[in-house]
């Protein structure tokens, strides 16, 4: 994002805001204004990436990905794109991604970014983050049943509850996240 006139402002001037090439605006002003309080008028502008969707109370873009691959490949193309697999931290951000999955397709199973691959039976998120208190597992989930289920996924079958899966399987699509 940059403002088009540069970074010094005094009151009352107004600085132009526009998302960088191939970003999209997606929450706040394109204009904001310096006030005597030395403060900006209005909310920051959020950009999303092209095809990105903004999610006011993370404050992150996610994109659902209607492509098959296996967990691996799908970190690397979030990461490639500046984000991680998306996280479904609590309850909201768990029902936003349910919500972009099905509107690409809904009955894929979709990963997103949740792992025990480092050690078994202790989850952590795709930012290194221990699981904590908020999940979705489905009935009897995780159970690891193959001794190999080490990644996480959307369950469309269950009401899009969690289950593990082999991180190796590359029938599955995924949804990433980015910051603005």
């Amino acid at each position: 994002m940059s403002c088009n006139h540069g970074y010094s402002f005094r009151y009352p001037e107004t600085c132009h805001f526009s998302c960088n090439h191939g970003y999209h605006l997606y929450a706040g002003s394109t204009s904001r204004t310096c006030r005597a309080d030395r403060t900006w008028s209005g909310s920051a502008a959020r950009c999303c990436p092209g095809g990105y969707k903004y999610y006011q109370p993370s404050q992150l873009c996610y994109k659902a990905f209607n492509q098959q691959s296996d967990y691996t490949s799908a970190a690397a193309t979030c990461s490639s794109g500046g984000g991680t697999l998306a996280i479904p931290r609590d309850a909201g951000i768990n029902t936003f991604l349910i919500n972009l999955k099905n509107a690409v397709d809904s009955k894929a199973w979709f990963w997103f970014g949740l792992t025990d691959r480092d050690q078994e039976g202790s989850w952590v998120w795709a930012d290194g983050v221990a699981l904590g208190h908020f999940n979705q597992w489905g009935p009897g989930r995780p159970d690891n049943a193959t001794k190999n289920e080490d990644c996480a996924l959307y369950w469309p079958q269950k009401d899009n509850k969690w289950s593990d899966f082999p991180c190796s399987e590359t029938s599955l699509k995924f949804i990433c996240q980015v910051g603005t």
